[in-house]
């Protein structure tokens, strides 16, 4: 059974909105928004049947990467990884859907899963979309010999602001747990940050974990071992936005982390919250699951304490929420 890169590697109210820090960006999600499929686009795939095949993309202008410049992406058919090129092997890529994908077209040799791109609009407000339309797993033709299961996804990269949005359609899929890698039965969706092609190897993999419709933003920088994923797929209707911070402000996107300092992160008896923001806001203490696990807390502005005294020993999560969004936060429990 072949591996990625070698790598051991519900729709909520549609304006469910969750902010955190990714690198050079600010993460969010929305939830119920309505998925569309490309119709008028340039199939990459068209006559051949797709598997494990590299491609190089133009984006039709120039955008930047997490600090690095390119004008396409490039990624293997089988992973949906899209990177932004430099000249010594180091990228910065943005990893869609962290499964071993195939055309669903394989046992009949006739190509039934197109990937496909279109690039939408005028200067300098130009949309890159790339799109894995029913695509099939690996793991169910190994080892069902069947192509029943499908998935389909977009990526989108808009031009000047860099915002990235990956968003999910409908899927089937039953044998969740054969066809991902990670820690859950769930793909590995994230972004790396200078990620070294010749070593297989990144500076920090930012990966999302808990609840797909309100997931936690983790990170690690060893790739090499099984790493947290979502507890389950994204569903139809799910958009995961990464948005530049030079831009946020311009667009009124709010990284609320930034209003807020949360220690220690190893914690025995108390949390101390530093809030400097005079909107509402409260803290909820969550397993990292996304279940809730007291009540909601209400936090001023200032120094603001929570009693963590009696949570059972392990690893947990506090999310705080205002009007402007939510962040979330990860602490342990001795």
């Amino acid at each position: 059974m072949k591996k990625i890169l070698s790598l051991t590697l519900t729709i909520l109210l549609s304006h469910t909105v969750l902010a955190q820090s990714v690198d050079t960006y600010i993460f969010k999600v929305e939830n119920g928004k309505t998925y569309s499929p490309l119709t008028t686009s340039t199939n990459l795939t068209s006559g051949f049947v797709w598997d494990n095949e590299s491609i190089k993309v133009p984006l039709g202008f120039t955008a930047n990467i997490g600090g690095k410049t390119t004008n396409h992406f490039s990624f293997s058919l089988a992973f949906g990884l899209t990177a932004a090129s430099d000249t010594i092997g180091i990228v910065n890529s943005f990893l869609v859907y962290g499964a071993d994908l195939i055309d669903r077209g394989i046992l009949t040799s006739t190509p039934s899963s197109p990937v496909r791109y279109v690039v939408s609009g005028s200067a300098p407000n130009r949309i890159f979309k790339l799109e894995y339309f029913n695509a099939g797993f690996f793991q169910e033709l190994d080892n069902y010999h069947t192509n029943s299961d499908s998935v389909n996804f977009q990526v989108w990269l808009y031009e000047t602001s860099n915002i990235v949005e990956f968003r999910y359609g409908t899927s089937k899929i039953s044998h969740a747990s054969e066809y991902f890698d990670g820690a859950a039965p769930a793909p590995l969706i994230g972004y790396f940050k200078n990620f070294k092609l010749g070593t297989i190897d990144c500076d920090k993999l930012y990966h999302l974990t808990g609840i797909a419709s309100v997931p936690t933003l983790d990170s690690t920088t060893d790739i090499s071992d099984i790493i947290p994923t979502l507890s389950s797929p994204p569903v139809s209707g799910t958009v995961y936005r990464f948005i530049p911070k030079s831009i946020a402000a311009s667009i009124g996107e709010i990284d609320i982390t930034q209003q807020l300092n949360i220690y220690p992160t190893i914690a025995t008896t108390k949390l101390n919250i530093d809030y400097n923001s005079n909107d509402q806001a409260f803290a909820e203490l969550l397993n990292l699951s996304g279940q809730l696990i007291d009540k909601r807390i209400q936090v001023n502005k200032g120094r603001n304490e929570i009693n963590v005294s009696g949570l059972p020993s392990g690893n947990y999560l506090i999310r705080v929420s205002n009007t402007e969004g939510n962040g979330v936060f990860k602490f342990v429990k001795q």
